[in-house]
Parts: structure tokens; C-alpha cells; sequence
């Protein structure tokens, strides 16, 4: 019987070293440039062979078959940062996990007092920043949504802004290293590059402070504590304290810690990025700035957003969910097949990595008509033809899809409103960012400026602001 031939190499193959230099450069050109050359391309990544998916249907059929695909290398990778948390695991006790986390982190009552302490937090946030002074917006978007997570975990705890500000920073320091510690586990710590000493101090930092979290909410000394269930203020990471399942015992104090250092990575960075290129992206166009501020005005009229107005800023929304489709957090995401299999009908090799492309299938022409357009309108009730969901994967599918997938557009909306009801953000004279492929994807740098936006005293609700303080 005749065996499935393997997928054509992708376009841009150097002699020498492969794809690996127009991966590792600057790979968002490269994705950009796959997203319409072929469903399954191959990749030479020196002496490793791997296997780039772009195709959303393909995507989906890798992620929904857990039996074939597991997370291989990278998960490996993640290893020593989260240890045998959910992102971590497969089969049975990545379905288990999973499934207690649904039953207690994210119920609807804990989702729902994280939204109103985030609202809180933005506000709050805002209101300190000083008129056109320099701010770095992935940075502030960073502490808010750490003192958002901690605040929630424990809402009797006083964190110092200090200490705040070290752990955006760490967070920066493991999301820049973290990709080469994923490729070269045993060679990366090793390297004489930039920031490899303050990698591993990065990392002890984040477990310092989720030990600190453990140690608060810790009763007793039993090895395999159960916190008390009538405590009320407890919300995610205290909730997977708490209880892990009906039929089975509480988490050890070492999965406890797992859990919570995945919470982090997973709660923290992905939607302060969220937040941050949507502030970026209204800063550049001023139609789409111009119709933010009647919608805030007309809801909000100069107050923070609150959980309850979010059914009433559709525009918001829409902001927020084209950032996901042109900016996903997470533009490529791993998977490793456990045995030989086929895909689209080539041959993919056991153990070989398999790199599925949200950002390639986020910007393919005939799901999405001019990618690389900004426009909010695709996501508006009413639109024709709407982008179709299985085309839209910016939290992953299938069992390893993020449980926050509705959670971190909720609040980066809350936090968009609440900015543009307030402020007018503006990049900083001649400092526009580019977007930084890695593990997430950011922007660097993204240095703005805010001014309040006043208005009138006498304005109607629903008014259109009339501000001219930058020229439109």
C-alpha cells in the first residue's frame, strides 16, 4: 500500500539553516505569507523537521483529537515554570483536572465577582495616571490584571505597588525567554545571551509570591489541606484550593502551587496584552476612536464600565474582538503526534512537532476579506457575511482550549470602555511599536500618552463628544 506523502515545504527554505532564521527573526511575516499557501506546509528548523498548520479546520481536527496529539516539547517546556498543572497534562488527568477547575475556578458566581474586581482595578488605575506623561501601556496593563488575580485570591491582602511592579516585570522576563526554553531546554540556560541570568530570578519571583498566596489562604499543616467552604471572598485560584472534584481528595500544597502558577500564566499576560493592543489599535484610527466615545458617553457618560454595562457596549466588544482575531496572544500553539498519523492526507511523523497557526488562520482572505485591516464592524450584529466561528481560535479548541475564553473578552471591554470614558490615549511623538513574535505576541514599545477628556458640564447623556485637543 502506497504511504501518504509528506506536506511541500513552505516558501523562504535557506540551504543552510531551513525556515529557522525567518522563524526566529521576525515570524509574523512568515505566517502572514503561509496563511494562503497550503492547508499543511512543511518546515526545516536546522536538524529538526516540523509541521506548520494554518488550515482553521485542521486546527480544530489536531486539537479535538487528544489521543493522537499531545503536548510533546512543550509542554515539557512549560514544565518548570507551572509543573504538572492543566496546560501541562494530557489524557485522563488533564480531563480531570479540567473538570474540577470548571467546577470550581470558573463557576459563574467567581467569574462574575472577577469582572466587577477588575472594573474596580481599571478605574482605580486610570485615575492615577498623570496627564501627558509617558506610560507604558503593556506595562500598566500588566500590574492591573496581576493586582486584579491577587485581589481576588485574597482580598484581605495589602500587596505593595512595588511589589506589583517586580512581578509585570517578571512576567515580561519569562514571556521574552520563554520561547528558547521551550526549543532548547537543556542548551537554553546555558547560552551567553541577553537575560539569561534573569530568567531564572524571574521565575523564582512568580513562585515566591504564588507561595505567598498558598502560605495565606494554607490551614493547618496537613499535606493535603482543605480550606474552609464557607469562606465567601474566595474566588479562581482560591476556589482550586479548595476542592478538586467530588470523588477525589483536595489538591496536594505541590498541585495547589502548580495550579496557581498556571493561573497566573495564563491569567495575567494573555489579557493585559488583550487590553494593550486595543488601546493601541483606537489610538491609530480616530473613525473607530470617534464611534468608542459616543458609545461610553451614551452608556457610561464619564464613569467606569461595570459588569452590568457589558451587554450595552457592542461596539467596545467588537474593538476587542477584532484585537483577538489580528493580534492573538498565543499566535502559534504546539501540539506532538504520539504515533505516526496523517493529516489532510500527509504524513506526519511520531514525535514530530506540529505548530498550529492561529495567526495564519486569523489571516486567511477568504475567511476574513482584507486581514490585514482593522475593522471592527466584521463582529457587529447585522453584519453580512459575519466571520464564521470555526474560523476564529484566538483561546485554542477542543480539551486544552482556554476555560477563559469568554472570561478575558469581558474584562479587556471592561477596561477598554473605562479608559476611553476617561482618557485619550496618543503614542508618544515618533515611537509607533511593531509587533514582537515569541511565545505571545506583543508590542514593543508601546509608550503612550493620556489626556483626560473633559466634558461639558451641561452635555446631555448621549451627546457626542466634541473634545479637539488632538487634531482628528
Amino acid at each position: 500500500m502506497r504511504q501518504p506523502a509528506p506536506p511541500p515545504f513552505a516558501p523562504g527554505r535557506h540551504r543552510l539553516f531551513g525556515h529557522l532564521r525567518a522563524v526566529a527573526s521576525d515570524h509574523l511575516p512568515f505566517l502572514r505569507a503561509a496563511a494562503d499557501t497550503g492547508p499543511v506546509q512543511r518546515l526545516r528548523m536546522g536538524p529538526v523537521t516540523a509541521y506548520l498548520v494554518t488550515e482553521p479546520s485542521l486546527i480544530r481536527q489536531v486539537t479535538l483529537d487528544a489521543s493522537t496529539y499531545r503536548g510533546g516539547r512543550i509542554a515539557k517546556g512549560l514544565h518548570h515554570l507551572v509543573g504538572d498543572a492543566t496546560i501541562t497534562l494530557d489524557g485522563q488527568a488533564h480531563r480531570t483536572r479540567r473538570r474540577h477547575l470548571q467546577q470550581t475556578t470558573f463557576r459563574p458566581e467567581h467569574v462574575e465577582r472577577y469582572r466587577a474586581i477588575c472594573a474596580t482595578k481599571a478605574a482605580s488605575r486610570c485615575a492615577a495616571w498623570t496627564p501627558d506623561a509617558p506610560l507604558d501601556i503593556v506595562d500598566e496593563m500588566l500590574r492591573l490584571c496581576i493586582d486584579t488575580l491577587i485581589t481576588s485570591v485574597d482580598a484581605e491582602r495589602d500587596t505593595p505597588p512595588a511589589s506589583i511592579a517586580e512581578l509585570a516585570a517578571a512576567t515580561t522576563i519569562i514571556s521574552q525567554g520563554l520561547q528558547l526554553r521551550i526549543a532548547l531546554p537543556r542548551l537554553a540556560p546555558h547560552l551567553p545571551i541577553r537575560g539569561r541570568l534573569r530568567y531564572p530570578r524571574a521565575v523564582h519571583r512568580v513562585h515566591d509570591e504564588i507561595a505567598a498566596i498558598r502560605a495565606a489562604r494554607a490551614v493547618g499543616h496537613d499535606t493535603r489541606t482543605e480550606l474552609p467552604a464557607q469562606r465567601q471572598d474566595a474566588h479562581a485560584a482560591h476556589a482550586a484550593l479548595r476542592s478538586c472534584g467530588r470523588a477525589t481528595d483536595t489538591l496536594s500544597p505541590n498541585e495547589v502551587c502548580d495550579e496557581l502558577a498556571d493561573i497566573v500564566a495564563g491569567g495575567v499576560e494573555a489579557p493585559a496584552l488583550l487590553c494593550a493592543w486595543a488601546l493601541h489599535e483606537v489610538a491609530l484610527r480616530r473613525d473607530v476612536e470617534r464611534r468608542l466615545h459616543d458609545e461610553v458617553d451614551t452608556r457610561l457618560a464619564g464613569r467606569g464600565a461595570q459588569p452590568g454595562d457589558l451587554p450595552h457596549l457592542p461596539y467596545s466588544r467588537s474593538i476587542v474582538m477584532e484585537t483577538l482575531r489580528r493580534r492573538p496572544a498565543f499566535p502559534l500553539i504546539g501540539r506532538e503526534p504520539v504515533t505516526d498519523t496523517c493529516l489532510d492526507g500527509f504524513r506526519i511523523p511520531r514525535g514530530r512537532p506540529v505548530l498550529l497557526s492561529i495567526y495564519s488562520a486569523h489571516h486567511q482572505t477568504r475567511w476574513y476579506p482584507d486581514p490585514e485591516h482593522f475593522d471592527p464592524e466584521r463582529w457587529l450584529a447585522g453584519r453580512v457575511p459575519q466571520p464564521p466561528r470555526q474560523a476564529f481560535l484566538p483561546f485554542g479548541a477542543g480539551a486544552h482550549h482556554c476555560p477563559a475564553s469568554t472570561l478575558a473578552p469581558d474584562l479587556a471591554t471592561l477596561v477598554l470602555a473605562t479608559v476611553a470614558s476617561r482618557h485619550r490615549l496618543r503614542h508618544l511623538e515618533g515611537i509607533l511599536p511593531r509587533a514582537v513574535g515569541g511565545f505571545t505576541l506583543r508590542p514593543e514599545p508601546l509608550i503612550m500618552t493620556s489626556r483626560p477628556r473633559a466634558r461639558r458640564p451641561d452635555a446631555p447623556q448621549g451627546a457626542r463628544h466634541t473634545d479637539r485637543t488632538f487634531p482628528v
